[in-house]
């Protein structure tokens, strides 16, 4: 179980929330911070859009706590793209960075106490998806994207003209 899917998004998970944790502890690092933790988010996403979510969707119940967090993703990828603009003063860089920790850290809190036990007593096979989940995290790690509200996108294509 130590490498599994679940094992895999967990240690992004505590990642962040150090890095999160090291922002108010260093003034001379935050951009530095900053920037590791949205390359580590950005990577994270992609991660969980394109295989962890997909396959929790097919093996779960309650389907709705995997569209939550994708719509979580949004909010996050737009507050990345903003501290990435290079558009920010300090005090508006201190301001979105500490408002996207608060809201990952209740998206982790969420998915790991809610999306992660439906996941792990259903039937799929998180050692597997552990495996694909591990290359892909390499190659994204070594050649991060950022996706920008791909899932906000996607969903207002599908939406009525008004």
């Amino acid at each position: 179980m130590h490498d599994d899917a679940l094992a895999l998004l967990h240690d992004d998970h505590e990642r962040v929330k150090q890095l999160f944790a090291q922002f108010d502890q260093s003034r001379e690092r935050r951009n530095e911070i900053v920037e590791q933790a949205c390359s580590a988010l950005s990577a994270h996403t992609q991660l969980e859009e394109s295989l962890f979510y997909p396959a929790a969707q097919e093996h779960i119940r309650r389907g709705n706590l995997v569209e939550e967090a994708r719509v979580e993703h949004d909010s996050v990828k737009q507050l990345i793209s903003k501290l990435q603009s290079g558009l920010l003063d300090d005090a508006a860089r201190d301001a979105t960075f500490r408002v996207m920790a608060r809201m990952v850290a209740q998206h982790i809190a969420q998915e790991e106490q809610e999306l992660f036990p439906e996941v792990r007593a259903s039937d799929l096979d998180l050692a597997a998806l552990g495996e694909k989940m591990r290359s892909q995290h390499q190659d994204l790690q070594e050649h991060p994207v950022l996706t920008t509200g791909q899932h906000s996108t996607a969903r207002a294509s599908h939406e009525p003209a008004s």
